[in-house]
């Protein structure tokens, strides 16, 4: 008889234990966020944090798993202070989001204490400085979000160690040097911006831009999980690495930099791409006809290069384009027929090169266009029907004082038919029976 009350007695030590622990670690979490809300300068927005009988995870802006708090929410909190070295006796925290914020100093190395720190959001704050070398003592992160800061120097090459990285964002800062070949070792990397972004928030006054030179890394090419690439903006140069092994990229944005050599023709072989965007630089040589059959993309803009031969002629055909410009080049031939085969077009520009032949039929039954360009060309021949909206200039003349000038005819603004902005001007080599009909000269 006497055992048995000391066998009961075991076991409920024994099942007590985990709740007391967990008791034990809820009392001290909830004095490191107490402390953590005084070093902050106890911001208003988290007033609600207090001593109290009520654990931590029922608090507003703290998440826990398990029962322990595993991430905190402090985004757009006014916050105007550095951080604390004593968010990191958190010992589970792997989410810490600050952005927003008008948080001042270096990169706060003292996050390196949060060892399981999987996603950092520093974004949109006072940040100035280097990032430091030693930025991979985070070796657990997977996202990493520094975006809208002024971050200068160069991009150490120690992210590229980082190797659990999904998502890298370090646009919007004004970082100069060599773009890292580091980060082509990144082989788990989803999403990558380092592009100059023309929004800058009103709480922020000044204006950030990457600076980036040299070559775009083979490697990148290479990282099989990336799905988003932003590097607009820069002055990258080289070519662009021809072996392409990216096949989940859905956004190529290389656009406003200085590369040269040709297009990859292994661009052809991403099958869910919807958008590249490779304008303003100084590219050449042909587009590929592959590039014309992928059948997710939505935006192809090459203008302001120096490329040449036929567009593709099956560009539209298998995808539901919306926006296509190739201006400002030397591309010879037919404007592909297709463009608007997936009825959701919205812009057609092919000004300024060597395109001859009639301008595609079927660009007359486009409902969904909004703007056509292609003055400056050799096309030949009549306007499709239902391009010709009768609109007349504020006037009420077309103007005639050009080979043919028909923006006059649709609207840059006045029109009430179609909400067209057509430019064939400089191109066509008959006179159309429009003209003709209506006994105008030119």
């Amino acid at each position: 008889m006497s055992r048995l009350p000391l066998l009961l007695l075991s076991i409920l030590v024994l099942v007590s234990l985990p709740f007391e622990v967990i008791s034990q670690n809820v009392n001290a979490e909830k004095t490191i966020l107490l402390n953590l809300k005084q070093q902050l300068g106890n911001p208003s927005s988290i007033q609600s944090w207090k001593n109290s009988s009520s654990s931590p995870c029922e608090w507003p802006d703290v998440y826990c798993v398990e029962g322990t708090v595993a991430g905190l929410e402090l985004g757009n909190k006014n916050i105007t202070r550095t951080i604390p070295a004593s968010v990191c006796d958190l010992k589970n925290l792997t989410y810490l989001n600050l952005n927003w914020n008008y948080i001042p100093g270096g990169f706060p190395k003292v996050l390196y204490n949060c060892t399981k720190l999987e996603k950092l959001d520093l974004s949109q704050n006072y940040f100035v400085g280097p990032i430091p070398d030693d930025i991979d003592r985070l070796s657990s992160l997977r996202y990493l979000y520094l975006q809208g800061n002024n971050f200068t120097g160069n991009i150490p090459p120690q992210i590229g160690n980082l190797t659990e990285l999904r998502t890298l964002f370090l646009h919007q800062n004004q970082f100069n040097g060599i773009f890292p070949k580091e980060i082509g070792r990144l082989s788990n990397l989803e999403e990558m911006a380092l592009a100059y972004i023309d929004f800058v928030p009103s709480s922020i006054p000044v204006e950030f831009g990457n600076d980036l030179e040299g070559k775009i890394p083979d490697g990148l090419f290479l990282l099989k999980n990336l799905t988003n690439l932003y590097l607009f903006k820069n002055k990258l140069s080289g070519e662009i690495p021809q072996t392409v092994e990216t096949l989940s990229l859905v956004e190529i944005d290389l656009a406003m930099n200085q590369l040269n050599g040709s297009i990859p023709e292994d661009f052809g072989k991403l099958k869910k791409l919807q958008l590249l965007n490779l304008f303003e630089n100084h590219l050449s040589g042909e587009v590929s006809a592959s590039i014309g059959l992928l059948p997710e993309l939505r935006t192809l803009k090459v203008f302001t290069n120096n490329l040449s031969g036929f567009l593709p002629p099956k560009m539209g055909l298998y995808s539901t384009l919306e926006e296509f410009d190739v201006s400002t080049n030397q591309f010879s031939g037919q404007l592909p027929e297709n463009l608007c085969a997936g009825g959701v077009l919205q812009g057609v520009v092919a000004s300024e090169n060597n395109l001859s032949g009639e301008v595609p039929q079927s660009l007359g039954n486009c409902n969904s266009l909004r703007t056509v360009r292609l003055y400056s060309n050799n096309f030949s021949g009549e306007i499709p029907a239902g391009t010709t909206a009768r609109e007349e200039s504020r006037e009420g003349v077309p103007d005639c004082h050009k080979a043919v000038q028909v923006t006059s005819l649709l609207s840059r603004g006045f029109g009430i038919m179609k909400k067209w902005m057509i430019s064939l001007e400089r191109n066509f080599r008959q006179r159309f029976r429009y003209w003709e009909q209506s006994g105008m000269q030119t």
